[in-house]
């Protein structure tokens, strides 16, 4: 797992890596890039979790689970893999931010994520979208764009 900032919103991000929100009509659209296909998918969780927390800064990490999802291709795995961060930070009102990838394929992911329990409401993410969904190989690695239904 990567260290515990302890801050969802803080920069958890090595070279190469990030995220930025984009401006989007009536959901939430960010762009996220990274060296590779699993740091793409923590990335996008950061992202998530930062939206999901207002910007407010976290505690310790304190709650840990296992994802595992499936899908036809990497795209499919990318919705599904936000899609059941976004219900697990609704069903324990966790905040997920590192992850440890037990196994990452064209079609499966298992991870153990680490996170915390949040002390207060967070915004609500119903899923993540097909819709403008954008994952290309770059000369750095790997990049997409996702809207998520909010």
């Amino acid at each position: 797992m990567r260290p515990n900032s302890g801050d969802p919103c803080a920069a958890v991000r090595r070279p190469g890596e990030g995220f930025e929100e984009i401006t989007h009509m009536a959901d939430l659209c960010f762009h996220v890039w990274a060296p590779t296909f699993p740091a793409l998918l923590a990335q996008a969780a950061h992202a998530l979790a930062c939206y999901m927390a207002g910007g407010t800064r976290q505690g310790p990490l304190t709650y840990h689970t296992r994802i595992c999802v499936e899908a036809a291709d990497r795209e499919g795995l990318l919705v599904e893999w936000l899609t059941e961060i976004a219900y697990i930070a609704e069903k324990d009102r966790a905040l997920l931010w590192t992850f440890a990838f037990e196994k990452v394929s064209d079609i499966e992911v298992r991870a153990t994520a680490g996170g915390m329990t949040a002390p207060f409401n967070l915004r609500p993410v119903k899923a993540a979208t097909y819709h403008d969904l954008n994952l290309v190989a770059t000369a750095r690695g790997v990049a997409a764009t996702v809207v998520l239904d909010v």
